[in-house]
């Protein structure tokens, strides 16, 4: 009975390398020259933190915003923002769909219950201005 011989993967070299054969062990070697593009379009992390648009926008800011934007005194817009987001969120709890413009469309996509929390997964669709003022 005669044995089939295949040949190891270890035996073969790389592709785009000839200089010696590859091991499973070592990853592939990457010409810096052959990635520079697409390393320069990936923002570092530490810089992402930093940016203002990285930061959580809380509901004490929200209200300084909106009392800055409408001229109404703080407890006014405090008391409004309350109970919207208090309807917010027993629309999502409840799983119904939100249709807010300019916010966009949101959907509860899933739900799940945890101990002591719910965590509800969401697709946001917002529209792109640059795209509906290129339309017109």
């Amino acid at each position: 009975m005669a044995r089939s011989r295949r040949k190891s993967r270890r035996s073969r070299p790389l592709a785009g390398s000839t200089d010696r054969p590859a091991t499973i062990d070592e990853p592939p070697t990457v010409l810096a020259e052959e990635v520079g593009p697409a390393l320069e379009a990936v923002p570092n992390a530490a810089s992402l933190a930093e940016e203002p648009s990285a930061q959580t926008l809380r509901k004490r800011d929200l209200i300084e915003r909106l009392t800055a934007e409408t001229g109404l005194k703080r407890r006014d817009v405090r008391a409004v923002t309350e109970a919207l987001l208090a309807a917010l969120g027993e629309s999502v709890a409840k799983g119904e769909s939100l249709s807010l413009e300019p916010f966009g469309k949101l959907r509860v996509a899933r739900s799940a219950e945890g101990t002591g929390s719910r965590t509800h997964t969401c697709k946001l669709r917002q529209k792109n201005p640059a795209l509906a003022t290129a339309a017109e």
